[in-house]
């Protein structure tokens, strides 16, 4: 009895064994699962943020591009064709993270109907993007622009995504190109420029003839560069200013400081730099 009952007992604890071996494999396999739908759903989330800012910026392109076919300022047509080049390259870059967008969610484990309509959405808004690049470009034709045809033309959204069969590293390699190449057309797009003098020095350095401003290439070293969307404030160091070039009344403030030298303070850096990204002040 007393070897039976001793056999007994062994077999159970061999069962217990089994049942908590098999409990943590099963709990290794879940987790290791849930880490990789998290893996999948935050790559798929950084791809959605990406095409998201890349929206983002080519409106805030298209509008600074609608305001400068009315304008007046510095070298308008140059420009106008780095703006749009700008564009272009922000909609390629846009194309390809959306087709990232597709084949990621079309090899995860993550089914979601929710993110296959998201992709849909997006094609249909590059879609329409393209269809306002286009009437942006007929509209500054019509205004004697004339601008050339850049060299890698828009294609079509629906052809340009069925036909993708590029490796994903080649694609992550262009994409960060681009990316980078964005950053800085950014940055130079909002380059301001200014210089104040007193007439005497401002007509040395050929910035101003009589009372009449000139503006050329010779004179761009003269000048200093700020970004417009930082830099809202110029000390002049003088008690007497004058703003020479153009700039819209309300976008601005000139008052003296506690010394009573001037300082120009920019209150609204889009409508003061609207017409002409330079800007000229007389002192004395």
């Amino acid at each position: 009895m007393a070897v039976t009952l001793l056999s007994g007992c062994q077999e159970k604890q061999d069962k217990a064994r089994h049942v908590t071996v098999s409990s943590n494999k099963q709990t290794d396999s879940l987790t290791n699962l849930l880490a990789q739908k998290d893996k999948e759903i935050n790559n798929m989330m950084g791809t959605l943020n990406e095409i998201q800012e890349c929206f983002r910026v080519i409106n805030e392109t298209e509008d600074r591009l609608t305001l400068a076919k009315n304008s007046e300022g510095i070298d308008r047509e140059a420009f106008i064709m780095e703006n749009m080049s700008y564009i272009q390259k922000c909609m390629r870059q846009n194309r390809q993270l959306i087709q990232k967008l597709r084949e990621q969610v079309k090899k995860s484990s993550y089914d979601s109907d929710q993110l296959r309509k998201t992709v849909a959405d997006y094609l249909v808004q590059l879609a329409n993007k393209d269809k306002e690049i286009n009437l942006l470009r007929a509209q500054l034709t019509e205004k004697d622009i004339q601008i050339r045809e850049l060299d890698d033309k828009l294609d079509r959204i629906s052809d340009d995504l069925n036909a993708a069969s590029r490796e994903n590293t080649e694609k992550a390699q262009t994409i960060a190109s681009d990316r980078n190449t964005i950053e800085q057309q950014d940055k130079k797009l909002n380059e301001g420029f200014y210089v104040f003098g007193t007439k005497k020095e401002l007509n040395t350095q050929q910035i101003l003839d009589g009372s009449k401003l000139i503006f050329s290439e010779s004179t761009k070293d003269y000048f200093t560069k700020i970004d417009i969307r930082i830099d809202n404030e110029i000390k002049l160091y003088s008690k007497s200013a004058r703003i020479l070039t153009h700039h819209p009344a309300g976008s601005y403030s000139l008052q003296p400081d506690a010394k009573g030298m001037y300082v120009l303070k920019i209150l609204d850096a889009v409508s003061f730099w609207r017409t002409s990204k330079y800007l000229v002040i007389m002192v004395k």
